[in-house]
């Protein structure tokens, strides 16, 4: 995704890459704990289409303002994408198991 932005004229300096986590939830708090501004700003997720969904909806759950911009999907292998929108609705169920036992105040 980093070089998909950087395609886009993003200057590598205002990319932020987290890649210690192992999954959505971990990524997005381990991105808050590396910049704590995210919480002031309106944030910008670059993600897959499939996966565009929850990620919004767990930055949001943790306090961002967050949207999604997902690249053109067309080129993908289509059994590999069915795989993926699989997956994570699959996913789906974690997180919202993870909302209800993580409550904000």
């Amino acid at each position: 995704m980093a070089r998909l932005l950087e395609t886009q004229a993003v200057p590598p300096e205002a990319i932020w890459c987290e890649d210690r986590s192992t999954d959505t939830i971990s990524n997005i708090e381990m991105a808050i704990t590396l910049c704590p501004q995210l919480k002031h700003h309106h944030v910008l997720i670059v993600t897959d289409r499939y996966h565009a969904f929850r990620s919004v909806m767990i930055a949001r759950h943790l306090g961002l303002s967050a949207k999604a911009n997902c690249p053109d999907p067309r080129g993908q292998h289509r059994a590999r994408l069915a795989r993926a929108y699989l997956r994570d609705k699959l996913a789906l169920l974690k997180t919202a198991h993870w909302m209800v036992r993580r409550r904000l105040p």
